[in-house]
């Protein structure tokens, strides 16, 4: 009698075994380490407190480039993949079951950087490209509260309006600090937090000693101070911008 009590607990127990083997493996709740690192310090990690991904797109190629104007650097400052037929950037985007989203880039593309002019009545004089890496991780987390973290990392580009036709709380913190809108990031991170439901936005950390502005790249250096409308940017993390 014992014995069969002892051969049916052993079947029992293998039939669970399997069932747990065989189960269907719950969505992810772990927030991936480098987010967590980079958005620790701020105490509100991606999903809550109970993380569950809803979706993941996985790593996919990102087209990396931008475009910016309203007098940025004098006219038109455009950045386009040096070789356009591929690009070793990629992008993924974790989006949470509580409506939170995180955007990552990484990899290295090299953009070949000038100014031009559309509104010049004449074809101008052919500008000179000047290469620009762009291999810096870059992580972005819209949460469903309506704050925004936004983090780069050398080398990279930074870009943010400042143009008054596109007003909102970046470009206030960035005149107040006496940044100009278009920068080579060579060394270090640059750091941005938008807190929920209000329009106060703080720069949190930021190279002081590699944040070299894109008008000096391209030797135009008068028009460093101006202003600047991002028409589009991909692959480098778009500017904060709430309308």
């Amino acid at each position: 009698m014992r014995q069969r009590l002892r051969t049916t607990i052993s079947l029992l127990a293998g039939v669970l075994l399997v069932a747990v083997a065989l189960a269907p493996a719950p969505a992810s709740a772990a927030t991936p380490d480098e987010v967590s690192r980079a958005i620790g310090w701020i105490g509100a990690l991606p999903g809550g407190p109970r993380a569950v991904v809803a979706s993941d797109t996985g790593w996919t190629e990102a087209y990396t480039g931008f475009e910016a104007g309203g007098g940025a650097c004098g006219g038109i400052v455009l950045g386009s993949q040096k070789d356009g037929t591929s690009s070793t950037r990629e992008q993924r985007t974790l989006t949470y079951r509580n409506g939170d989203v995180v955007t990552q880039w990484r990899g290295s593309v090299t953009l070949s950087v000038r100014r031009t002019n559309n509104d010049l009545p004449s074809p101008e004089p052919p500008k000179k490209f000047f290469d620009v890496v762009v291999g810096g991780a870059v992580i972005r987390v819209d949460y469903a509260s309506g704050a925004v973290f936004l983090d780069r990392k050398a080398p990279g580009v930074v870009l943010v309006h400042t143009s008054e036709f596109a007003p909102g709380p970046e470009r206030t913190a960035f005149i107040e600090a006496g940044l100009p809108s278009v920068y080579v990031l060579k060394k270090g991170s640059f750091t941005e937090y938008l807190s929920p439901r209000t329009d106060v936005l703080s720069i949190i950390r930021r190279s002081t000693t590699q944040l070299v502005n894109a008008c000096d790249v391209i030797g135009e250096a008068e028009w460093r101070d101006s202003t600047v409308l991002v028409y589009d940017s991909s692959g480098i993390g778009d500017p904060i911008y709430r309308p």
